[in-house]
């Protein structure tokens, strides 16, 4: 099995780059729709830093389920498209998923530190 230290620069490039290729779609929408903090360049440039870590995982993990490279393309893409909303959607299969597996409730308290919510 691969390590992650295994893959070339080109592979890392090409995977990075589809991702950022789908959260600049996800920014340039929210432009034509007309939400006003899209306009400036840090909400782009936090659009694509989401979308490249959210590609780089979604990388990971269709090399750990040995899924085709054109499959993986595609669903980095889409995945770099969604960005945070993938990450919630992870959290929440990883929860239902520990709840299955271990028998334990993981639901919020409402207890958050500093009173963050």
């Amino acid at each position: 099995m691969k390590s992650p230290l295994s893959y070339s620069l080109y592979e890392y490039g090409a995977m990075l780059g589809i991702a950022m290729l789908g959260g600049l779609v996800r920014w340039y929408l929210a432009i034509r729709k007309g939400d006003a903090m899209t306009y400036s360049l840090s909400a782009l440039i936090g659009e694509l830093c989401v979308s490249a870590f959210v590609g780089l995982i979604t990388f990971w993990i269709c090399e750990a389920l040995t899924i085709q490279p054109l499959y993986t393309g595609a669903i980095v893409g889409v995945s770099g498209h969604l960005g945070a909303r993938m990450l919630v959607m992870v959290e929440r299969a990883g929860k239902r998923l520990a709840e299955k597996r271990l028998g334990i409730s993981l639901e919020e308290t409402g207890n958050a530190p500093l009173g963050e919510r």
